[in-house]
């Protein structure tokens, strides 16, 4: 057996995307993205706080109002008080329910997790 490979957890995996307008709107990382904008009120301090370059920052906000359709992180430039951003309504809306949508899939998977194990239970061969 290969001793260099690494272990994986037991259980259901997946990543979640929600596609909109024929793009992906949202993923966990792009919500993590939105929440920290709108936290912290800056697209450059959500990059560094995430781990994002500045440039994907900008490249992400620019993706996701056009997959949305509309707005849903709102810039001001720079001037005497400074530039900013943050989630319109539209966006806090949508950050919301794809924190449900997260929530729910972790439901189902435990519940479909729990199922696999009652018919395919770990130990026999």
């Amino acid at each position: 057996m290969n001793e260099n490979k690494k272990t994986k957890k037991d259980g259901v995996h997946g990543k979640l995307f929600l596609n909109f307008n024929g793009e992906t709107l949202l993923c966990r990382g792009r919500l993590e993205f939105l929440e920290a904008v709108d936290e912290l009120g800056s697209i450059s301090a959500a990059a560094k706080k995430i781990g994002f370059s500045y440039r994907k920052a900008w490249s992400l906000v620019e993706k996701t109002n056009r997959a949305a359709g509309r707005n849903v992180i709102i810039t001001t430039s720079g001037g005497q008080g400074g530039g900013g951003a943050h989630l319109s309504e539209d966006g806090k809306r949508l950050a919301c329910l794809f924190r449900e949508f997260l929530e729910e899939n972790r439901k189902m998977t435990e519940i479909m997790w729990k199922k696999f194990n009652e018919h395919f239970p770990a130990g026999e061969k």
